[in-house]
């Protein structure tokens, strides 16, 4: 299986309709986003849909913890709030389909520290300095790696649930520009899957996502299907998968075609 750019933005920006295709024309003319414009109109998902189950839980099985010893209340508001052209997304789906691996933490660190470096922790340097004059070196280095050990477990995590889906028949389709742009996990026909967490400070169905997929696809005239999927919470530092009871109810839902935008 393979998913081109093109296909990502034939099936999903031309028939999502108007505020699908606002956003995608703003981010390909935002200023400095040039060289991720560039990237990912040349990106194809392959590799990942070549991955099996045995080879998530051999990560699993061998990663380093991914937070370390960072506690949570390590955080800084400013780093968990940074953005910059290339996504952490687009850096994990770049060494999959490069090495055709799923990385354990370790490789993943190796990778962003390095090869990846100039993508990320070398766009977030100019605010971590900013932060000295508030927060403690180590503090700042805590903080960098609380955001992307968290975003590595949700991102095996995603990676799982696709792995799962496909052994199980169903080929879901993924691209880093449904993902970071529209906010759409996976997709399979005209039915767009939403990932999220239960929380109760937000409603439930858009806790995680904002803005939700629903804002991009509210006014298109093809039939979409927005299927808003409750995956667990891990706990601290734990490489939870979406568990086999979700999965079962995932190939379900999706076997018997019976999905809505209030799923």
């Amino acid at each position: 299986m393979r998913v081109t750019f093109q296909e990502c933005y034939s099936e999903l920006v031309e028939h999502g309709g108007p505020q699908a295709r606002r956003a995608y024309q703003q981010w390909e003319a935002r200023p400095g986003y040039e060289s991720v414009v560039a990237f990912v109109k040349n990106f194809s998902q392959e590799k990942i849909f070549g991955l099996r189950p045995q080879d998530v839980r051999n990560v699993v099985l061998t990663t380093e913890h991914a937070l370390g010893d960072v506690p949570s209340r390590h955080q800084i508001p400013e780093i968990e709030d940074f953005t910059c052209p290339f996504a952490l997304h687009h850096l994990f789906h770049r060494f999959i389909e490069r090495t055709g691996e799923l990385p354990t933490w370790q490789r993943f660190w190796r990778w962003i520290s390095h090869q990846a470096r100039p993508y990320w922790l070398d766009q977030i340097q100019p605010l971590a300095s900013q932060l000295e004059e508030k927060y403690s070196q180590q503090r700042i280095d805590d903080a960098i790696r609380w955001r992307l050990g968290k975003f590595y477990y949700s991102a095996l995590r995603e990676t799982d649930l696709l792995v799962a889906m496909h052994a199980a028949g169903i080929p879901l389709q993924y691209h880093v520009l449904a993902d970071v742009l529209l906010r759409v996990d996976y997709w399979i026909g005209s039915t767009l899957i939403c990932l999220y967490f239960p929380n109760q400070r937000y409603r439930e169905n858009h806790s995680g996502r904002k803005p939700p997929a629903e804002n991009f696809f509210r006014d298109s005239h093809y039939p979409f299907k927005i299927l808003n999927f409750e995956i667990e919470r891990q706990g601290f530092g734990r490489s939870w998968l979406v568990s086999d009871r979700a999965k079962d109810r995932l190939v379900r839902m999706l076997d018997s075609g019976s999905v809505n935008s209030s799923d």
